[in-house]
């Protein structure tokens, strides 16, 4: 894994990562383990020491619900253990046919999109990006 050197507070760094299409996650030098989202200590150890990774963008689906909002299409809300050891919550980003899925299990890749002028982490099924 490559070192992301950065010195702003986690927040603005995890936007600034994003908005280059990369999503980042931190790793404590102290316990070794991976802080997500980011923070400013490890909830593991307590330590301040934290540094920025990039993540391969990458892992399966933990579970997954269909969630219809008011005045808007429905959409499918997902908990993704990324390959990187940590767990994320996101939206899959494209619904077509989703309801008809079965997607706990399913291998997917974190995609950058800016939706509402602000980037975001979206997931997409491998097989929807390879065909």
């Amino acid at each position: 894994m490559s070192r992301l050197s950065r010195s702003s507070a986690p927040g603005v760094t995890y936007d600034d990562l994003l908005t280059q299409g990369i999503l980042g996650f931190q790793r404590c030098e102290a316990c070794a383990r991976t802080v997500f989202p980011p923070r400013t200590i490890c909830p593991h150890c307590g330590s301040v020491a934290l540094i920025w990774q990039r993540s391969q963008q990458v892992g399966t689906i933990y579970s997954a619900t269909h969630v219809m909002a008011s005045q808007q299409t429905a959409h499918v809300v997902v908990l993704v253990d990324l390959d990187d050891g940590f767990r994320m919550m996101s939206q899959l980003f494209s619904n077509a046919d989703a309801a008809d899925l079965d997607l706990v299990g399913r291998r997917v890749k974190v995609v950058v999109a800016d939706r509402d002028g602000s980037p975001l982490p979206y997931v997409e099924l491998e097989e929807d990006g390879d065909g």
